[in-house]
């Protein structure tokens, strides 16, 4: 719902699954999420989701030498956004704060369904990680459309910093993206996109392997 309440709030609820019945390459994704746009009169806005994703990586070599593996996050996440540089409405330039903490969980299947732990392939060499992490964020957004862009740009650059103490991540992300919307005909639109990221280990806790950067997917 787009306009919950009739205030133009946004409440998400979403359940999708996929080869449900193949235990090695099956999906699953269950979120919950919750959006107020205008949380004060200079546009400040509030984000909040609950999500548990389950996803397969065909490509990715574990420790073993074994190819492929299962990585499941459930975690929750907090967001305010603000405008920046001058009329709260009428600018395209905005930030953002996040708060996340997930865990991620990573296992293979074997060929009777059974989901075997892969502690090698984690940061705390258990199988499962916990991380808890800020992000601050800036975007700048020209799109005439947030759901069907037809003209426009839109960047965006975040750092995400993981806490150090008490968690098994202690990464530093950094991740700039860029699109760009041109409309070739009625009803038809080139969408050009790009990413360019990386990872830092500054406190020395280790690069997992589902935390690299693929060339594919939602890394």
């Amino acid at each position: 719902n787009t306009n919950f309440l009739g205030r133009g709030e946004s409440v998400r609820l979403g359940f999708s699954a996929s080869r449900l019945f193949d235990p090695v390459n099956r999906t699953m994704l269950a979120e919950a999420s919750f959006f107020e746009p205008w949380l004060d009169d200079r546009r400040t806005s509030l984000g909040a989701e609950l999500y548990l994703r389950r996803l397969y990586n065909p490509f990715a070599p574990m420790p073993d030498g074994s190819l492929g593996f299962q990585e499941q996050h459930l975690g929750a996440s907090l967001t305010l956004g603000k405008p920046l540089f001058g009329d709260p409405v009428a600018t395209p330039w905005r930030g953002m704060l996040t708060l996340k903490g997930e865990q991620t969980a990573i296992a293979q299947a074997d060929a009777q369904g059974h989901r075997l732990d892969r502690p090698a392939a984690t940061a705390s060499g258990t199988g499962r990680d916990l991380g808890v992490s800020v992000s601050l964020g800036l975007a700048y957004d020209t799109r005439n459309g947030a759901l069907s862009p037809t003209d426009g740009w839109f960047f965006k650059a975040v750092a995400e910093q993981y806490v150090p103490f008490s968690f098994d991540l202690k990464l530093t992300r950094l991740v700039l993206e860029g699109d760009r919307f041109t409309a070739l005909a009625p009803g038809l639109t080139l969408a050009l996109s790009s990413r360019l990221g990386t990872v830092l280990d500054p406190w020395h806790g280790g690069i997992p392997l589902y935390q690299r950067f693929f060339s594919y997917g939602d890394q």
